[in-house]
């Protein structure tokens, strides 16, 4: 018995370190990719993007998944992703992908999603909450989903994530 659960947990160890170690590998490749591009490549691709070349370099070293966060967190808020703006669900996930309080959102998803103060420490805080109000006020249109373009402002925590349009 004991011998079979650690045989399961070793097993769920290499596991999650084969995972660890593939997604270090492609954000290592990822990263050569943007710092092989010529000066003009990445000034073109930085500015097709609507970000700093130098933020790029820091959104290739991310893992494919650093902004599964904004989703559970959208969904929490009853957002609804389709109806936002591409250019603002670019910058919120932009923002959620440069994000150092990860740790916390997802503790505060799972214990809390609907505390009013949880939110305070994300990048995103305000212009979310733009988004619920502008969401909340004008309801789906029947067939077509409406467009829901709120720009991004500081957040109280003095963070700021402002997309250049």
């Amino acid at each position: 018995m004991l011998h079979d659960k650690l045989t399961n947990l070793l097993a769920t160890v290499s596991h999650q370190l084969a995972v660890a170690i593939d997604r270090l590998r492609q954000r290592r490749v990822s990263t050569n990719e943007v710092e092989q591009l010529d000066p003009q490549e990445m000034k073109c691709l930085a500015q097709d993007l609507g970000i700093p070349a130098g933020e790029l370099r820091i959104l290739a070293a991310k893992d494919k998944d650093a902004a599964d966060l904004l989703a559970r967190r959208m969904k929490t808020l009853g957002l609804d992703p389709a109806r936002v703006d591409s250019a603002v669900m670019r910058d919120l996930q932009r923002c959620c992908s440069k994000c150092k309080d990860k740790g916390r959102c997802v503790h505060e998803l799972e214990d809390h999603p609907r505390d009013p103060l949880w939110p305070k420490y994300c990048p995103n805080d305000q212009t979310l909450a733009a988004l619920t109000e502008e969401q909340s006020a004008a309801p789906s249109q029947s067939g077509a989903a409406a467009s829901i373009s709120a720009k991004p402002r500081a957040t109280d925590s003095g963070r700021r994530c402002v997309a250049p349009f």
